[in-house]
């Protein structure tokens, strides 16, 4: 008897999904042959379920038949097991005919409409588009049940603030990482700290520092004596930070009351474990070097010009017309020297850097770049375009520290908060990624998985899973 009643349930399913998608079609296919707008798609329509049509070469736009049938749902067999889905599919809709088209340009014809399809039974079934891929992000079980993961694209950018860099190759580290500070970088820190009067600017240093470098408890020890706010409130600055809080007792020396010690260590073991990463290093392209006797011809050019005006127009023409070799740090300060005005030496600036035809610069080299300008105004201004082309952003503290006021400290670093490292995803071993696979189950078109970059692609191609997903699985 459930049986008979599932059949009945698909049955009814196919048979409203291809009357109404057959209707609907039909309906659009005529309008668009007397020329008219097809019925306007269901705006909650899943967009696997309908094609979209664009306009024919040369000409009049058909029509565009549309069908979306939905079918009664399958009954449920009464007393058996969860009734199944009838998946019925409708009749696609009649092509719309095109309407007249314009002299000397061939008719476009209407796409076709999307048949209806009936959906009967479980509504958990996989959202399958028809004839297409799964929306993103949805995977098949090895299971009856399907269900969606939210998985990382294979490629981004790095972090926000609040945490160490993350990865961007499309593997989401486990824990808070970044670059494990060496008694080098503790000494450098400690110099910037000394230089600074207020608190304000310690606390913005802090911040920098721990957006790409990570720290053992003996190390935050020993920064905490150099602050002179609460230390329980420069202790909380190095959450996600810290590579081995669970030895919080190495903080007790810092603070001199056994209820600050004991609310020091509870924050402490609260902290998330940080993990040291191996930065990776991108390739430059060497497209070669620009010669001493080319700069100097371009500079000695731009100074014979006797407007302010004519410079400028003779920078845009020289990016223009000879953007290689690109510029590297020293030659586009040179450039910008031979600029009178702050207004015209920004505009330049654009020039080269609009286009990109200036090499990655360090961080010694980007403040040579703020340096050409006299107001602290103008190199905020000038830092969001400069920011894209610093090649070493874990020594970013020496531009924030550069700035002379501690509202400009603080906006450097809200600027540079997204310069961040990157570093090599952890590559798990074989054995853990093929229990993983088994978790995750073939592709919802039944291939098995290969690897490709940045995570694993089904054998027809039309499904993908990042390392992300995995390492979830994991």
């Amino acid at each position: 008897m459930a049986a008979q009643m599932g059949m009945m349930g698909n049955m009814m399913g196919n048979m409203m999904g291809a009357t109404m998608g057959m209707a609907s079609g039909m309906a659009n296919g005529m309008a668009g042959a007397m020329g008219q707008q097809p019925e306007a798609a269901d705006p909650f329509a899943d967009p696997f379920f309908a094609d979209a049509g664009g306009p024919p070469p040369g000409g009049g736009m058909g029509g565009m038949g549309m069908g979306m049938g939905m079918g009664m749902p399958g009954m449920p067999g009464m007393g058996g097991p969860p009734p199944g889905g009838g998946m019925g599919m409708g009749m696609p809709g009649m092509p719309g005919m095109g309407g007249p088209p314009p002299p000397g340009g061939p008719p476009g014809g209407g796409m076709p409409g999307m048949g209806g399809m009936g959906m009967g039974g479980m509504p958990s079934g996989p959202p399958t588009g028809m004839g297409g891929a799964p929306p993103p992000g949805y995977t098949q079980s090895s299971s009856s049940s399907s269900s969606y993961t939210q998985s990382s694209s294979s490629s981004g950018g790095g972090g926000g603030g609040s945490a160490p860099g993350s990865a961007s190759s499309g593997t989401a580290p486990l824990g808070p990482i970044g670059i494990m500070a060496t008694a080098e970088n503790i000494a450098h820190f400690k110099e910037n700290f000394k230089a600074a009067s207020f608190t304000d600017d310690k606390i913005t240093f802090v911040k920098t520092i721990c957006q790409n470098y990570v720290f053992n408890t003996a190390q935050v020890a020993e920064m905490l004596e150099w602050f002179t706010f609460s230390k329980i409130e420069g202790l909380e600055l190095f959450r996600n930070s810290v590579v081995d809080p669970e030895n919080a007792d190495r903080v007790e020396g810092s603070f001199s009351f056994s209820s600050d010690k004991e609310e020091a260590t509870t924050l402490l073991r609260s902290f998330p474990r940080a993990e040291a990463g191996i930065p990776f290093a991108f390739a430059i392209e060497d497209d070669g070097h620009r010669s001493e006797a080319e700069i100097a011809r371009f500079c000695a050019s731009l100074k014979a010009c006797s407007f302010s005006d004519d410079r400028v127009e003779a920078a845009a023409c020289e990016c223009r017309d000879h953007p290689n070799p690109p510029f590297d740090g020293p030659q586009l300060v040179r450039v910008l020297e031979t600029m009178p005005f702050s207004d015209d030496a920004q505009t330049v600036l654009g020039h080269f850097l609009g286009p990109q035809i200036v090499y990655p610069m360090t961080c010694q080299q980007v403040i040579k770049v703020l340096d050409v300008f006299s107001m602290s105004s103008d190199k905020i201004a000038v830092l969001p375009a400069l920011k894209p082309f610093i090649s070493d952003g874990q020594n970013k503290l020496d531009i924030v520290s550069h700035f002379t006021f501690g509202s400009d400290k603080e906006e450097a670093e809200r600027i540079l908060r997204d310069v961040l490292i990157k570093f090599k995803p952890k590559v798990p071993p074989m054995d853990a990624i093929q229990m993983a696979l088994k978790k995750v189950g073939r592709c919802p078109a039944g291939y098995a998985w290969r690897q490709v970059s940045g995570g694993w692609r089904c054998a027809a191609g039309g499904h993908y899973v990042s390392d992300a997903t995995l390492q979830a699985a994991m």
